[in-house]
């Protein structure tokens, strides 16, 4: 099978290469797993030092030149001015244009079976017009498509053969939304290298709590060093360790009606892009060095933390569609205390794997650290069980395997469409 990956953000380079942001992660994960059983090309954004074209670790990779998607995606600083909250920039039809045709040029050329397309699901129909009978697969990261105008993501959903979505819970809004459209909806979950957690975390052995993630609002990062303050006088080695970036999230990314309470309260950080580093901090202030800001980290350094770690916390205040630190915490062998939103309550079993509170519930999240901090056998049987269950249920060998046979049901579909359509790929213009 010949399959493309697009991604018009994605920054794939170093040798090996390398990702960093969530989705150029998944990827670059599939296009290694698919290239040992068949013909790949990664097509993704160029930055300065990078080559147009190399092939590595079995596929092709091409970087087209981002300058004119930039111009253009200035439009995006006109959201909420020209472009409403509810249809932004991001959902027109100058986004990424550039980068759409260019892709079309590329692949009529590489002739893919299947063309795989991550986020950007503004430029699918574009996609699907141009390469008329090549199956398209948009793979929903978020859930733009569920919370934005309805017209636009019903004509996003309506173009392509198969809409694939990072968790359940991402594919229930939608098919609650579009339930004419639930038949293409299916569910891949994100994963882990399989050796990532090589060798596993001892929590039992340490007693530092550890988050993993960008430090933004909505992660509810604020909420936990109120908590850690709480238990901290009982637990006088335990250190919060924070690796990430500051981060800034603009309303319409967590909220865009702010229809949810819990996230609604947060837009007062959204106003300065600063404000919210500067709450955290003052937050930490008291403790001391017991709170420790370490920036990003790459994903050596993010295994070698949670080895260092005790427990791990993601109390996200959003509904995260997947959140992958939680799963590579489960594969180090560390217990999670989550929220009880999104994709977690998919991820983490419940007293068996972790731990998981109400959004926003300060008193449990602090409730939740001093029980396992207190408890290093439980700690230890609830980190060993996460490790089970990410090995078997969230690597990305698995996952490419089941990814092999949602392709194979789109090629199957487009087939079916190709037999009641005259067009077809060879009919398209420019061929």
């Amino acid at each position: 099978m010949r399959i493309a990956q697009i991604y018009p953000h994605a920054r794939l380079s170093g040798t090996p290469l390398s990702a960093s942001d969530a989705i150029s992660i998944v990827q670059l994960a599939l296009c290694r797993e698919l290239a040992k059983r068949h013909a790949v090309l990664a097509v993704a954004r160029r930055f300065p030092g990078d080559s147009a074209a190399e092939t590595a670790e079995g596929f092709e990779l091409r970087r087209l030149d981002p300058t004119l998607d930039r111009v253009l995606n200035l439009g995006m600083l006109l959201d909420g001015r020209l472009f409403p909250l509810e249809r932004p920039f991001r959902t027109r039809g100058l986004y990424f244009l550039p980068f759409a045709w260019r892709t079309v040029r590329l692949l009529r050329a590489w002739r893919p079976d299947v063309v795989h397309l991550h986020g950007t699901a503004a430029i699918a129909p574009i996609l699907a017009r141009r390469l008329s009978g090549i199956p398209l697969v948009l793979h929903v990261h978020d859930h733009a498509l569920a919370e934005l105008d309805p017209s636009w993501a019903e004509s996003c959903l309506a173009s392509v053969t198969l809409a694939l979505c990072c968790s359940n819970c991402v594919a229930e809004r939608l098919r609650q939304r579009f339930p004419a459209l639930a038949s293409r909806i299916a569910v891949l979950w994100n994963g882990v290298e399989p050796a990532f957690g090589d060798p596993p975390a001892d929590p039992a052995a340490h007693s530092d709590i550890l988050f993993v993630g960008r430090l933004a609002p909505e992660k509810g990062v604020h909420h936990l060093i109120e908590a850690f303050a709480r238990i901290a006088p009982a637990f006088p080695r335990t250190r919060l360790r924070l690796l990430g970036p500051d981060s800034y999230s603009p309303p319409e990314f967590v909220d865009p009606e702010a229809a949810d309470p819990v996230t609604a309260a947060l837009r007062p950080w959204t106003i300065d892009p600063r404000a919210y580093a500067r709450r955290l901090r003052e937050l930490a202030a008291p403790l001391g060095d017991r709170v420790r800001f370490e920036g990003g980290h790459d994903h050596r350094g993010v295994a070698r933390a949670m080895r260092e770690a005790a427990v791990f916390v993601f109390p996200s205040l959003w509904h995260e569609p997947f959140g992958m630190p939680v799963v590579e915490a489960m594969a180090a062998g560390l217990p999670v205390i989550a929220t009880r939103a999104g994709a977690f309550t998919e991820t983490v079993e419940e007293e068996r794997t972790g731990i998981l509170v109400e959004r926003g519930d300060i008193d449990a999240l602090a409730a939740a650290l001093a029980r396992l901090l207190a408890d290093p056998a439980l700690r230890q049987r609830m980190g060993e069980a996460g490790r089970r269950r990410a090995l078997q249920s969230f690597t990305w060998p698995t996952l490419a395997g089941r990814l092999e046979h949602l392709y194979a049901s789109a090629r199957q579909a487009a087939a079916k469409a190709r037999a009641r359509s005259p067009t077809s790929l060879a009919d398209a213009p420019g061929r």
